[in-house]
């Protein structure tokens, strides 16, 4: 089992890494272009949309995966891909007429700006795009296409980069042409991406009935009001920085932010991609102590990959977002630790929970969102506005821990987290190690100018990677032989050649794709 967690992982690393470089390829360019409000108020209209999404579509995606392969043993996808595109249709369509009323609304009312008001159209619009973009790359997923749904998400993020690059500088549309790259991106990628998940599937929408919505609607509704939730848990913050500072603090923070967060789901992200089907089928075919097994397995690989990760960014954070990002967002780099341990936590999250989805209950996974994001809010509003954007960092860490001691709290009953202390003891150890060698890089280095800061963040990197190389080995934890395995069979021609086609591979499937991009 432990070969085939490393396989996956390894297989889905570049649909990771290639995307996360858009953010520190996007940061440079854009935060030159515009300044910190400007860059607030995109945030505020993404995190909308995002809003949108989280509200309509997302549960709908993620039984996109559930029912997949039960429609496809019993013959039936031409209905499966009746009922999730005619409920897709119906959601956004819905949900696109209450957002527009509300948003004129609240421009009677005098309660936004006008700069933020036209940005929320196009958020608007991108809601829509990404609505059917978020559940046809669930459905490829859902058929195992691994190499389809990396050439999208390319396609997505440099797609998005280059649009709105000529936008922002040929055509002065000003910190809109983002949101605007998304969403002519978004459009672009929809005929192939219909073309390939429904290839040679005639889909029938005249024979639906209530029995081929119910199942579909009894499995995403709570993950729905769960997503809800979610969305709070993760970017309610930089509303509430908004309401007590302004949106420059916004944008300040958001910066880094998007560079923290992004860069930390790279790894995480496979931890959000891969478990998920092995998991289940593990379940379903050998039981609760084998799946219990597995979860170890992919706590290991966890802590081992992600825990130096978090404190190697805390570590280096100061230079890397000297060089990337205009001086103006510099102060933002003091959340990055936060914002990095935030993510983890969020991964950690989701391990321990499978209990609860292999058990069906999801319901308790949304009802434990609801008390994170609550004790999330209460917190944002007593930090915000004594500390900033600071305030909304450490709140957002505190809320992501208390989410995962719920979901693995109510996961014990369907399934046992065993974590693997002794790997937990090595990592901590070998990471500690690390984070003295860089620190002490960054601290006593070169640190004055571009190149300078450039270089001595690359010697931090490489020498702690190094330090934390050796210790782990050196406890024991991996053995060269070992590395020697993975690097035969895990090559680069390998790991292409292992990354299937077809749907009878043991590929895996996200339980869901990022819907925006951001810089």
């Amino acid at each position: 089992m432990q070969r085939r967690v490393i396989k996956d992982l390894l297989a889905y690393l570049p649909s990771k890494i290639l995307p996360a470089l858009t953010a520190f390829i996007t940061v440079p360019i854009f935060t030159r272009l515009f300044a910190p409000d400007q860059y607030g108020n995109y945030n505020l209209a993404v995190g909308v949309s995002e809003f949108l999404i989280a509200g309509t579509v997302t549960g709908f995606a993620a039984a996109a995966v559930r029912f997949y392969a039960a429609y496809e043993l019993k013959e039936k996808l031409s209905d499966y891909f009746g009922t999730i595109f005619s409920t897709t249709a119906v959601l956004t369509i819905v949900g696109g007429i209450i957002a527009a009323v509300l948003m004129v609304a609240a421009k009677t009312a005098d309660l936004v700006d006008d700069d933020l008001y036209s940005l929320l159209w196009v958020a608007l619009l991108l809601f829509i795009v990404s609505s059917w973009y978020t559940v046809l790359m669930h459905i490829v997923r859902a058929e195992e296409k691994s190499r389809w749904y990396t050439a999208f998400e390319l396609s997505m993020r440099y797609g998005m980069v280059i649009i709105a690059w000529i936008m922002a500088t040929q055509f002065n549309v000003g910190v809109g042409s983002i949101l605007w790259g998304q969403v002519i991106i978004t459009i672009v990628l929809m005929i192939p991406l219909f073309w390939v998940t429904s290839k040679g599937i005639a889909i029938r929408f005249s024979k639906l009935t209530r029995t081929d919505f119910a199942p579909f609607w009894a499995y995403a509704l709570p993950l729905t009001i769960g997503n809800l939730a979610f969305w709070g848990l993760r970017l309610a913050d930089r509303y509430i920085v908004k309401i007590f500072h302004d949106s420059y603090e916004v944008g300040v923070y958001l910066v880094s932010y998007n560079i923290s967060a992004r860069s930390i789901d790279l790894l995480v992200g496979l931890f959000l991609i891969v478990p998920g089907p092995i998991m289940m089928r593990t379940w379903e075919e050998k039981g609760r102590a084998e799946t219990e097994e597995t979860l170890t397995t992919f706590t290991r690989m966890f802590l081992i990959l992600v825990m130096p990760a978090v404190v190697g960014l805390a570590v280096t954070a100061r230079l890397l977002v000297g060089f990337l990002a205009d001086p103006e967002y510099f102060d933002g780099y003091r959340a990055t630790f936060f914002v990095a341990a935030s993510s983890a936590l969020f991964g950690l999250g989701q391990l321990g929970s499978y209990g609860i989805l292999l058990g069906k209950k999801t319901n308790i996974l949304a009802r434990n969102q609801f008390i994170a994001v609550a004790v999330s809010l209460a917190l944002n509003i007593a930090l915000v506005p004594w500390l900033g954007f600071m305030g909304a960092a450490m709140a957002g860490t505190i809320a992501f821990a208390f989410q995962t001691f719920l979901q693995a709290y109510y996961s014990a009953k369907f399934l046992t987290w065993r974590w693997p202390m002794q790997t937990l003891w090595r990592v901590v150890v070998a990471t500690v190690l690390m984070g003295i060698v860089a620190g002490l890089i960054v601290e006593f280095g070169p640190a004055d100018g571009t190149k300078e800061q450039v270089l001595t963040f690359l010697i931090a990197v490489g020498a702690g990677a190094v330090a934390y190389g050796i210790t782990i080995i050196g406890l024991g934890e991996i053995s060269i032989a070992q590395l020697r395995t993975i690097r035969s069979e895990h090559g680069p021609d390998a790991l292409i050649a292992s990354v299937p086609e077809d749907a009878e591979s043991e590929s895996t499937i996200p339980p869901m794709p990022e819907t925006t991009v951001e810089i």
